[in-house]
């Protein structure tokens, strides 16, 4: 019975400790008439948390996105609020090499 009682507190502990990891969410913000800002966020070793900027370029329907967020999910979040506004990505277009292109 105590091993069932240490096995969930630990994972209570756990699951505490991993709520306190969450990242905020992707931020879109118009900052020009077809020009958009996408602000993403990860938690960098020796930094803590830190941004990343990058620009979506309007084109009619299109959308040209200027450097992806930090993640695959802010990506796939970034593209799919691309799609449901009815603009398709015609190219993305990276400035950098590092982490947050």
């Amino acid at each position: 019975m105590k091993s069932l009682f240490a096995a969930l507190f630990i994972v209570m502990f756990c699951g505490l400790a991993r709520a306190g990891d969450s990242l905020p969410e992707l931020r879109i913000e118009k900052i020009a008439e077809g020009v958009y800002l996408h602000t993403s966020f990860q938690q960098v070793e020796g930094y803590g948390l830190v941004d990343a900027n990058g620009l979506v370029v309007l084109d009619g329907q299109g959308a040209y996105i200027i450097d992806t967020p930090w993640s695959e999910r802010d990506t796939a979040a970034l593209v799919a609020w691309l799609q449901e506004r009815n603009y398709q990505v015609k190219a993305s277009v990276s400035t950098h090499f590092h982490d947050d292109r």
